[in-house]
């Protein structure tokens, strides 16, 4: 079995802030004891005016959310936001 899918990516620095206010948003509502679901994020993101509700940004949350669980499976997590 396959450990990693794809090449390691570092993500641009406007992409490390949005992941970061994405954990925020999933951390706030964790201490609560709520797990979000894709769309609930977005929801909740898009309510927090840092995503306008378009469907390709639906998308895009969808994508960056994959590369984030990739980049977190690996070991060295700090160049993946650096």
């Amino acid at each position: 079995m396959k450990k990693a899918y794809r090449t390691q990516r570092n993500f641009r620095r406007e992409t490390a802030i949005l992941v970061t206010q994405i954990l925020k948003t999933v951390e706030l509502y964790q201490s609560q004891g709520y797990t979000l679901t894709l769309r609930q994020l977005y929801y909740q993101l898009v309510v927090q005016n840092i995503f306008a509700n378009l469907q390709k940004n639906y998308a895009k949350l969808s994508d960056l959310l994959g590369e984030a669980r990739m980049c977190a499976k690996r070991k060295d997590t700090s160049s993946c936001l650096a």
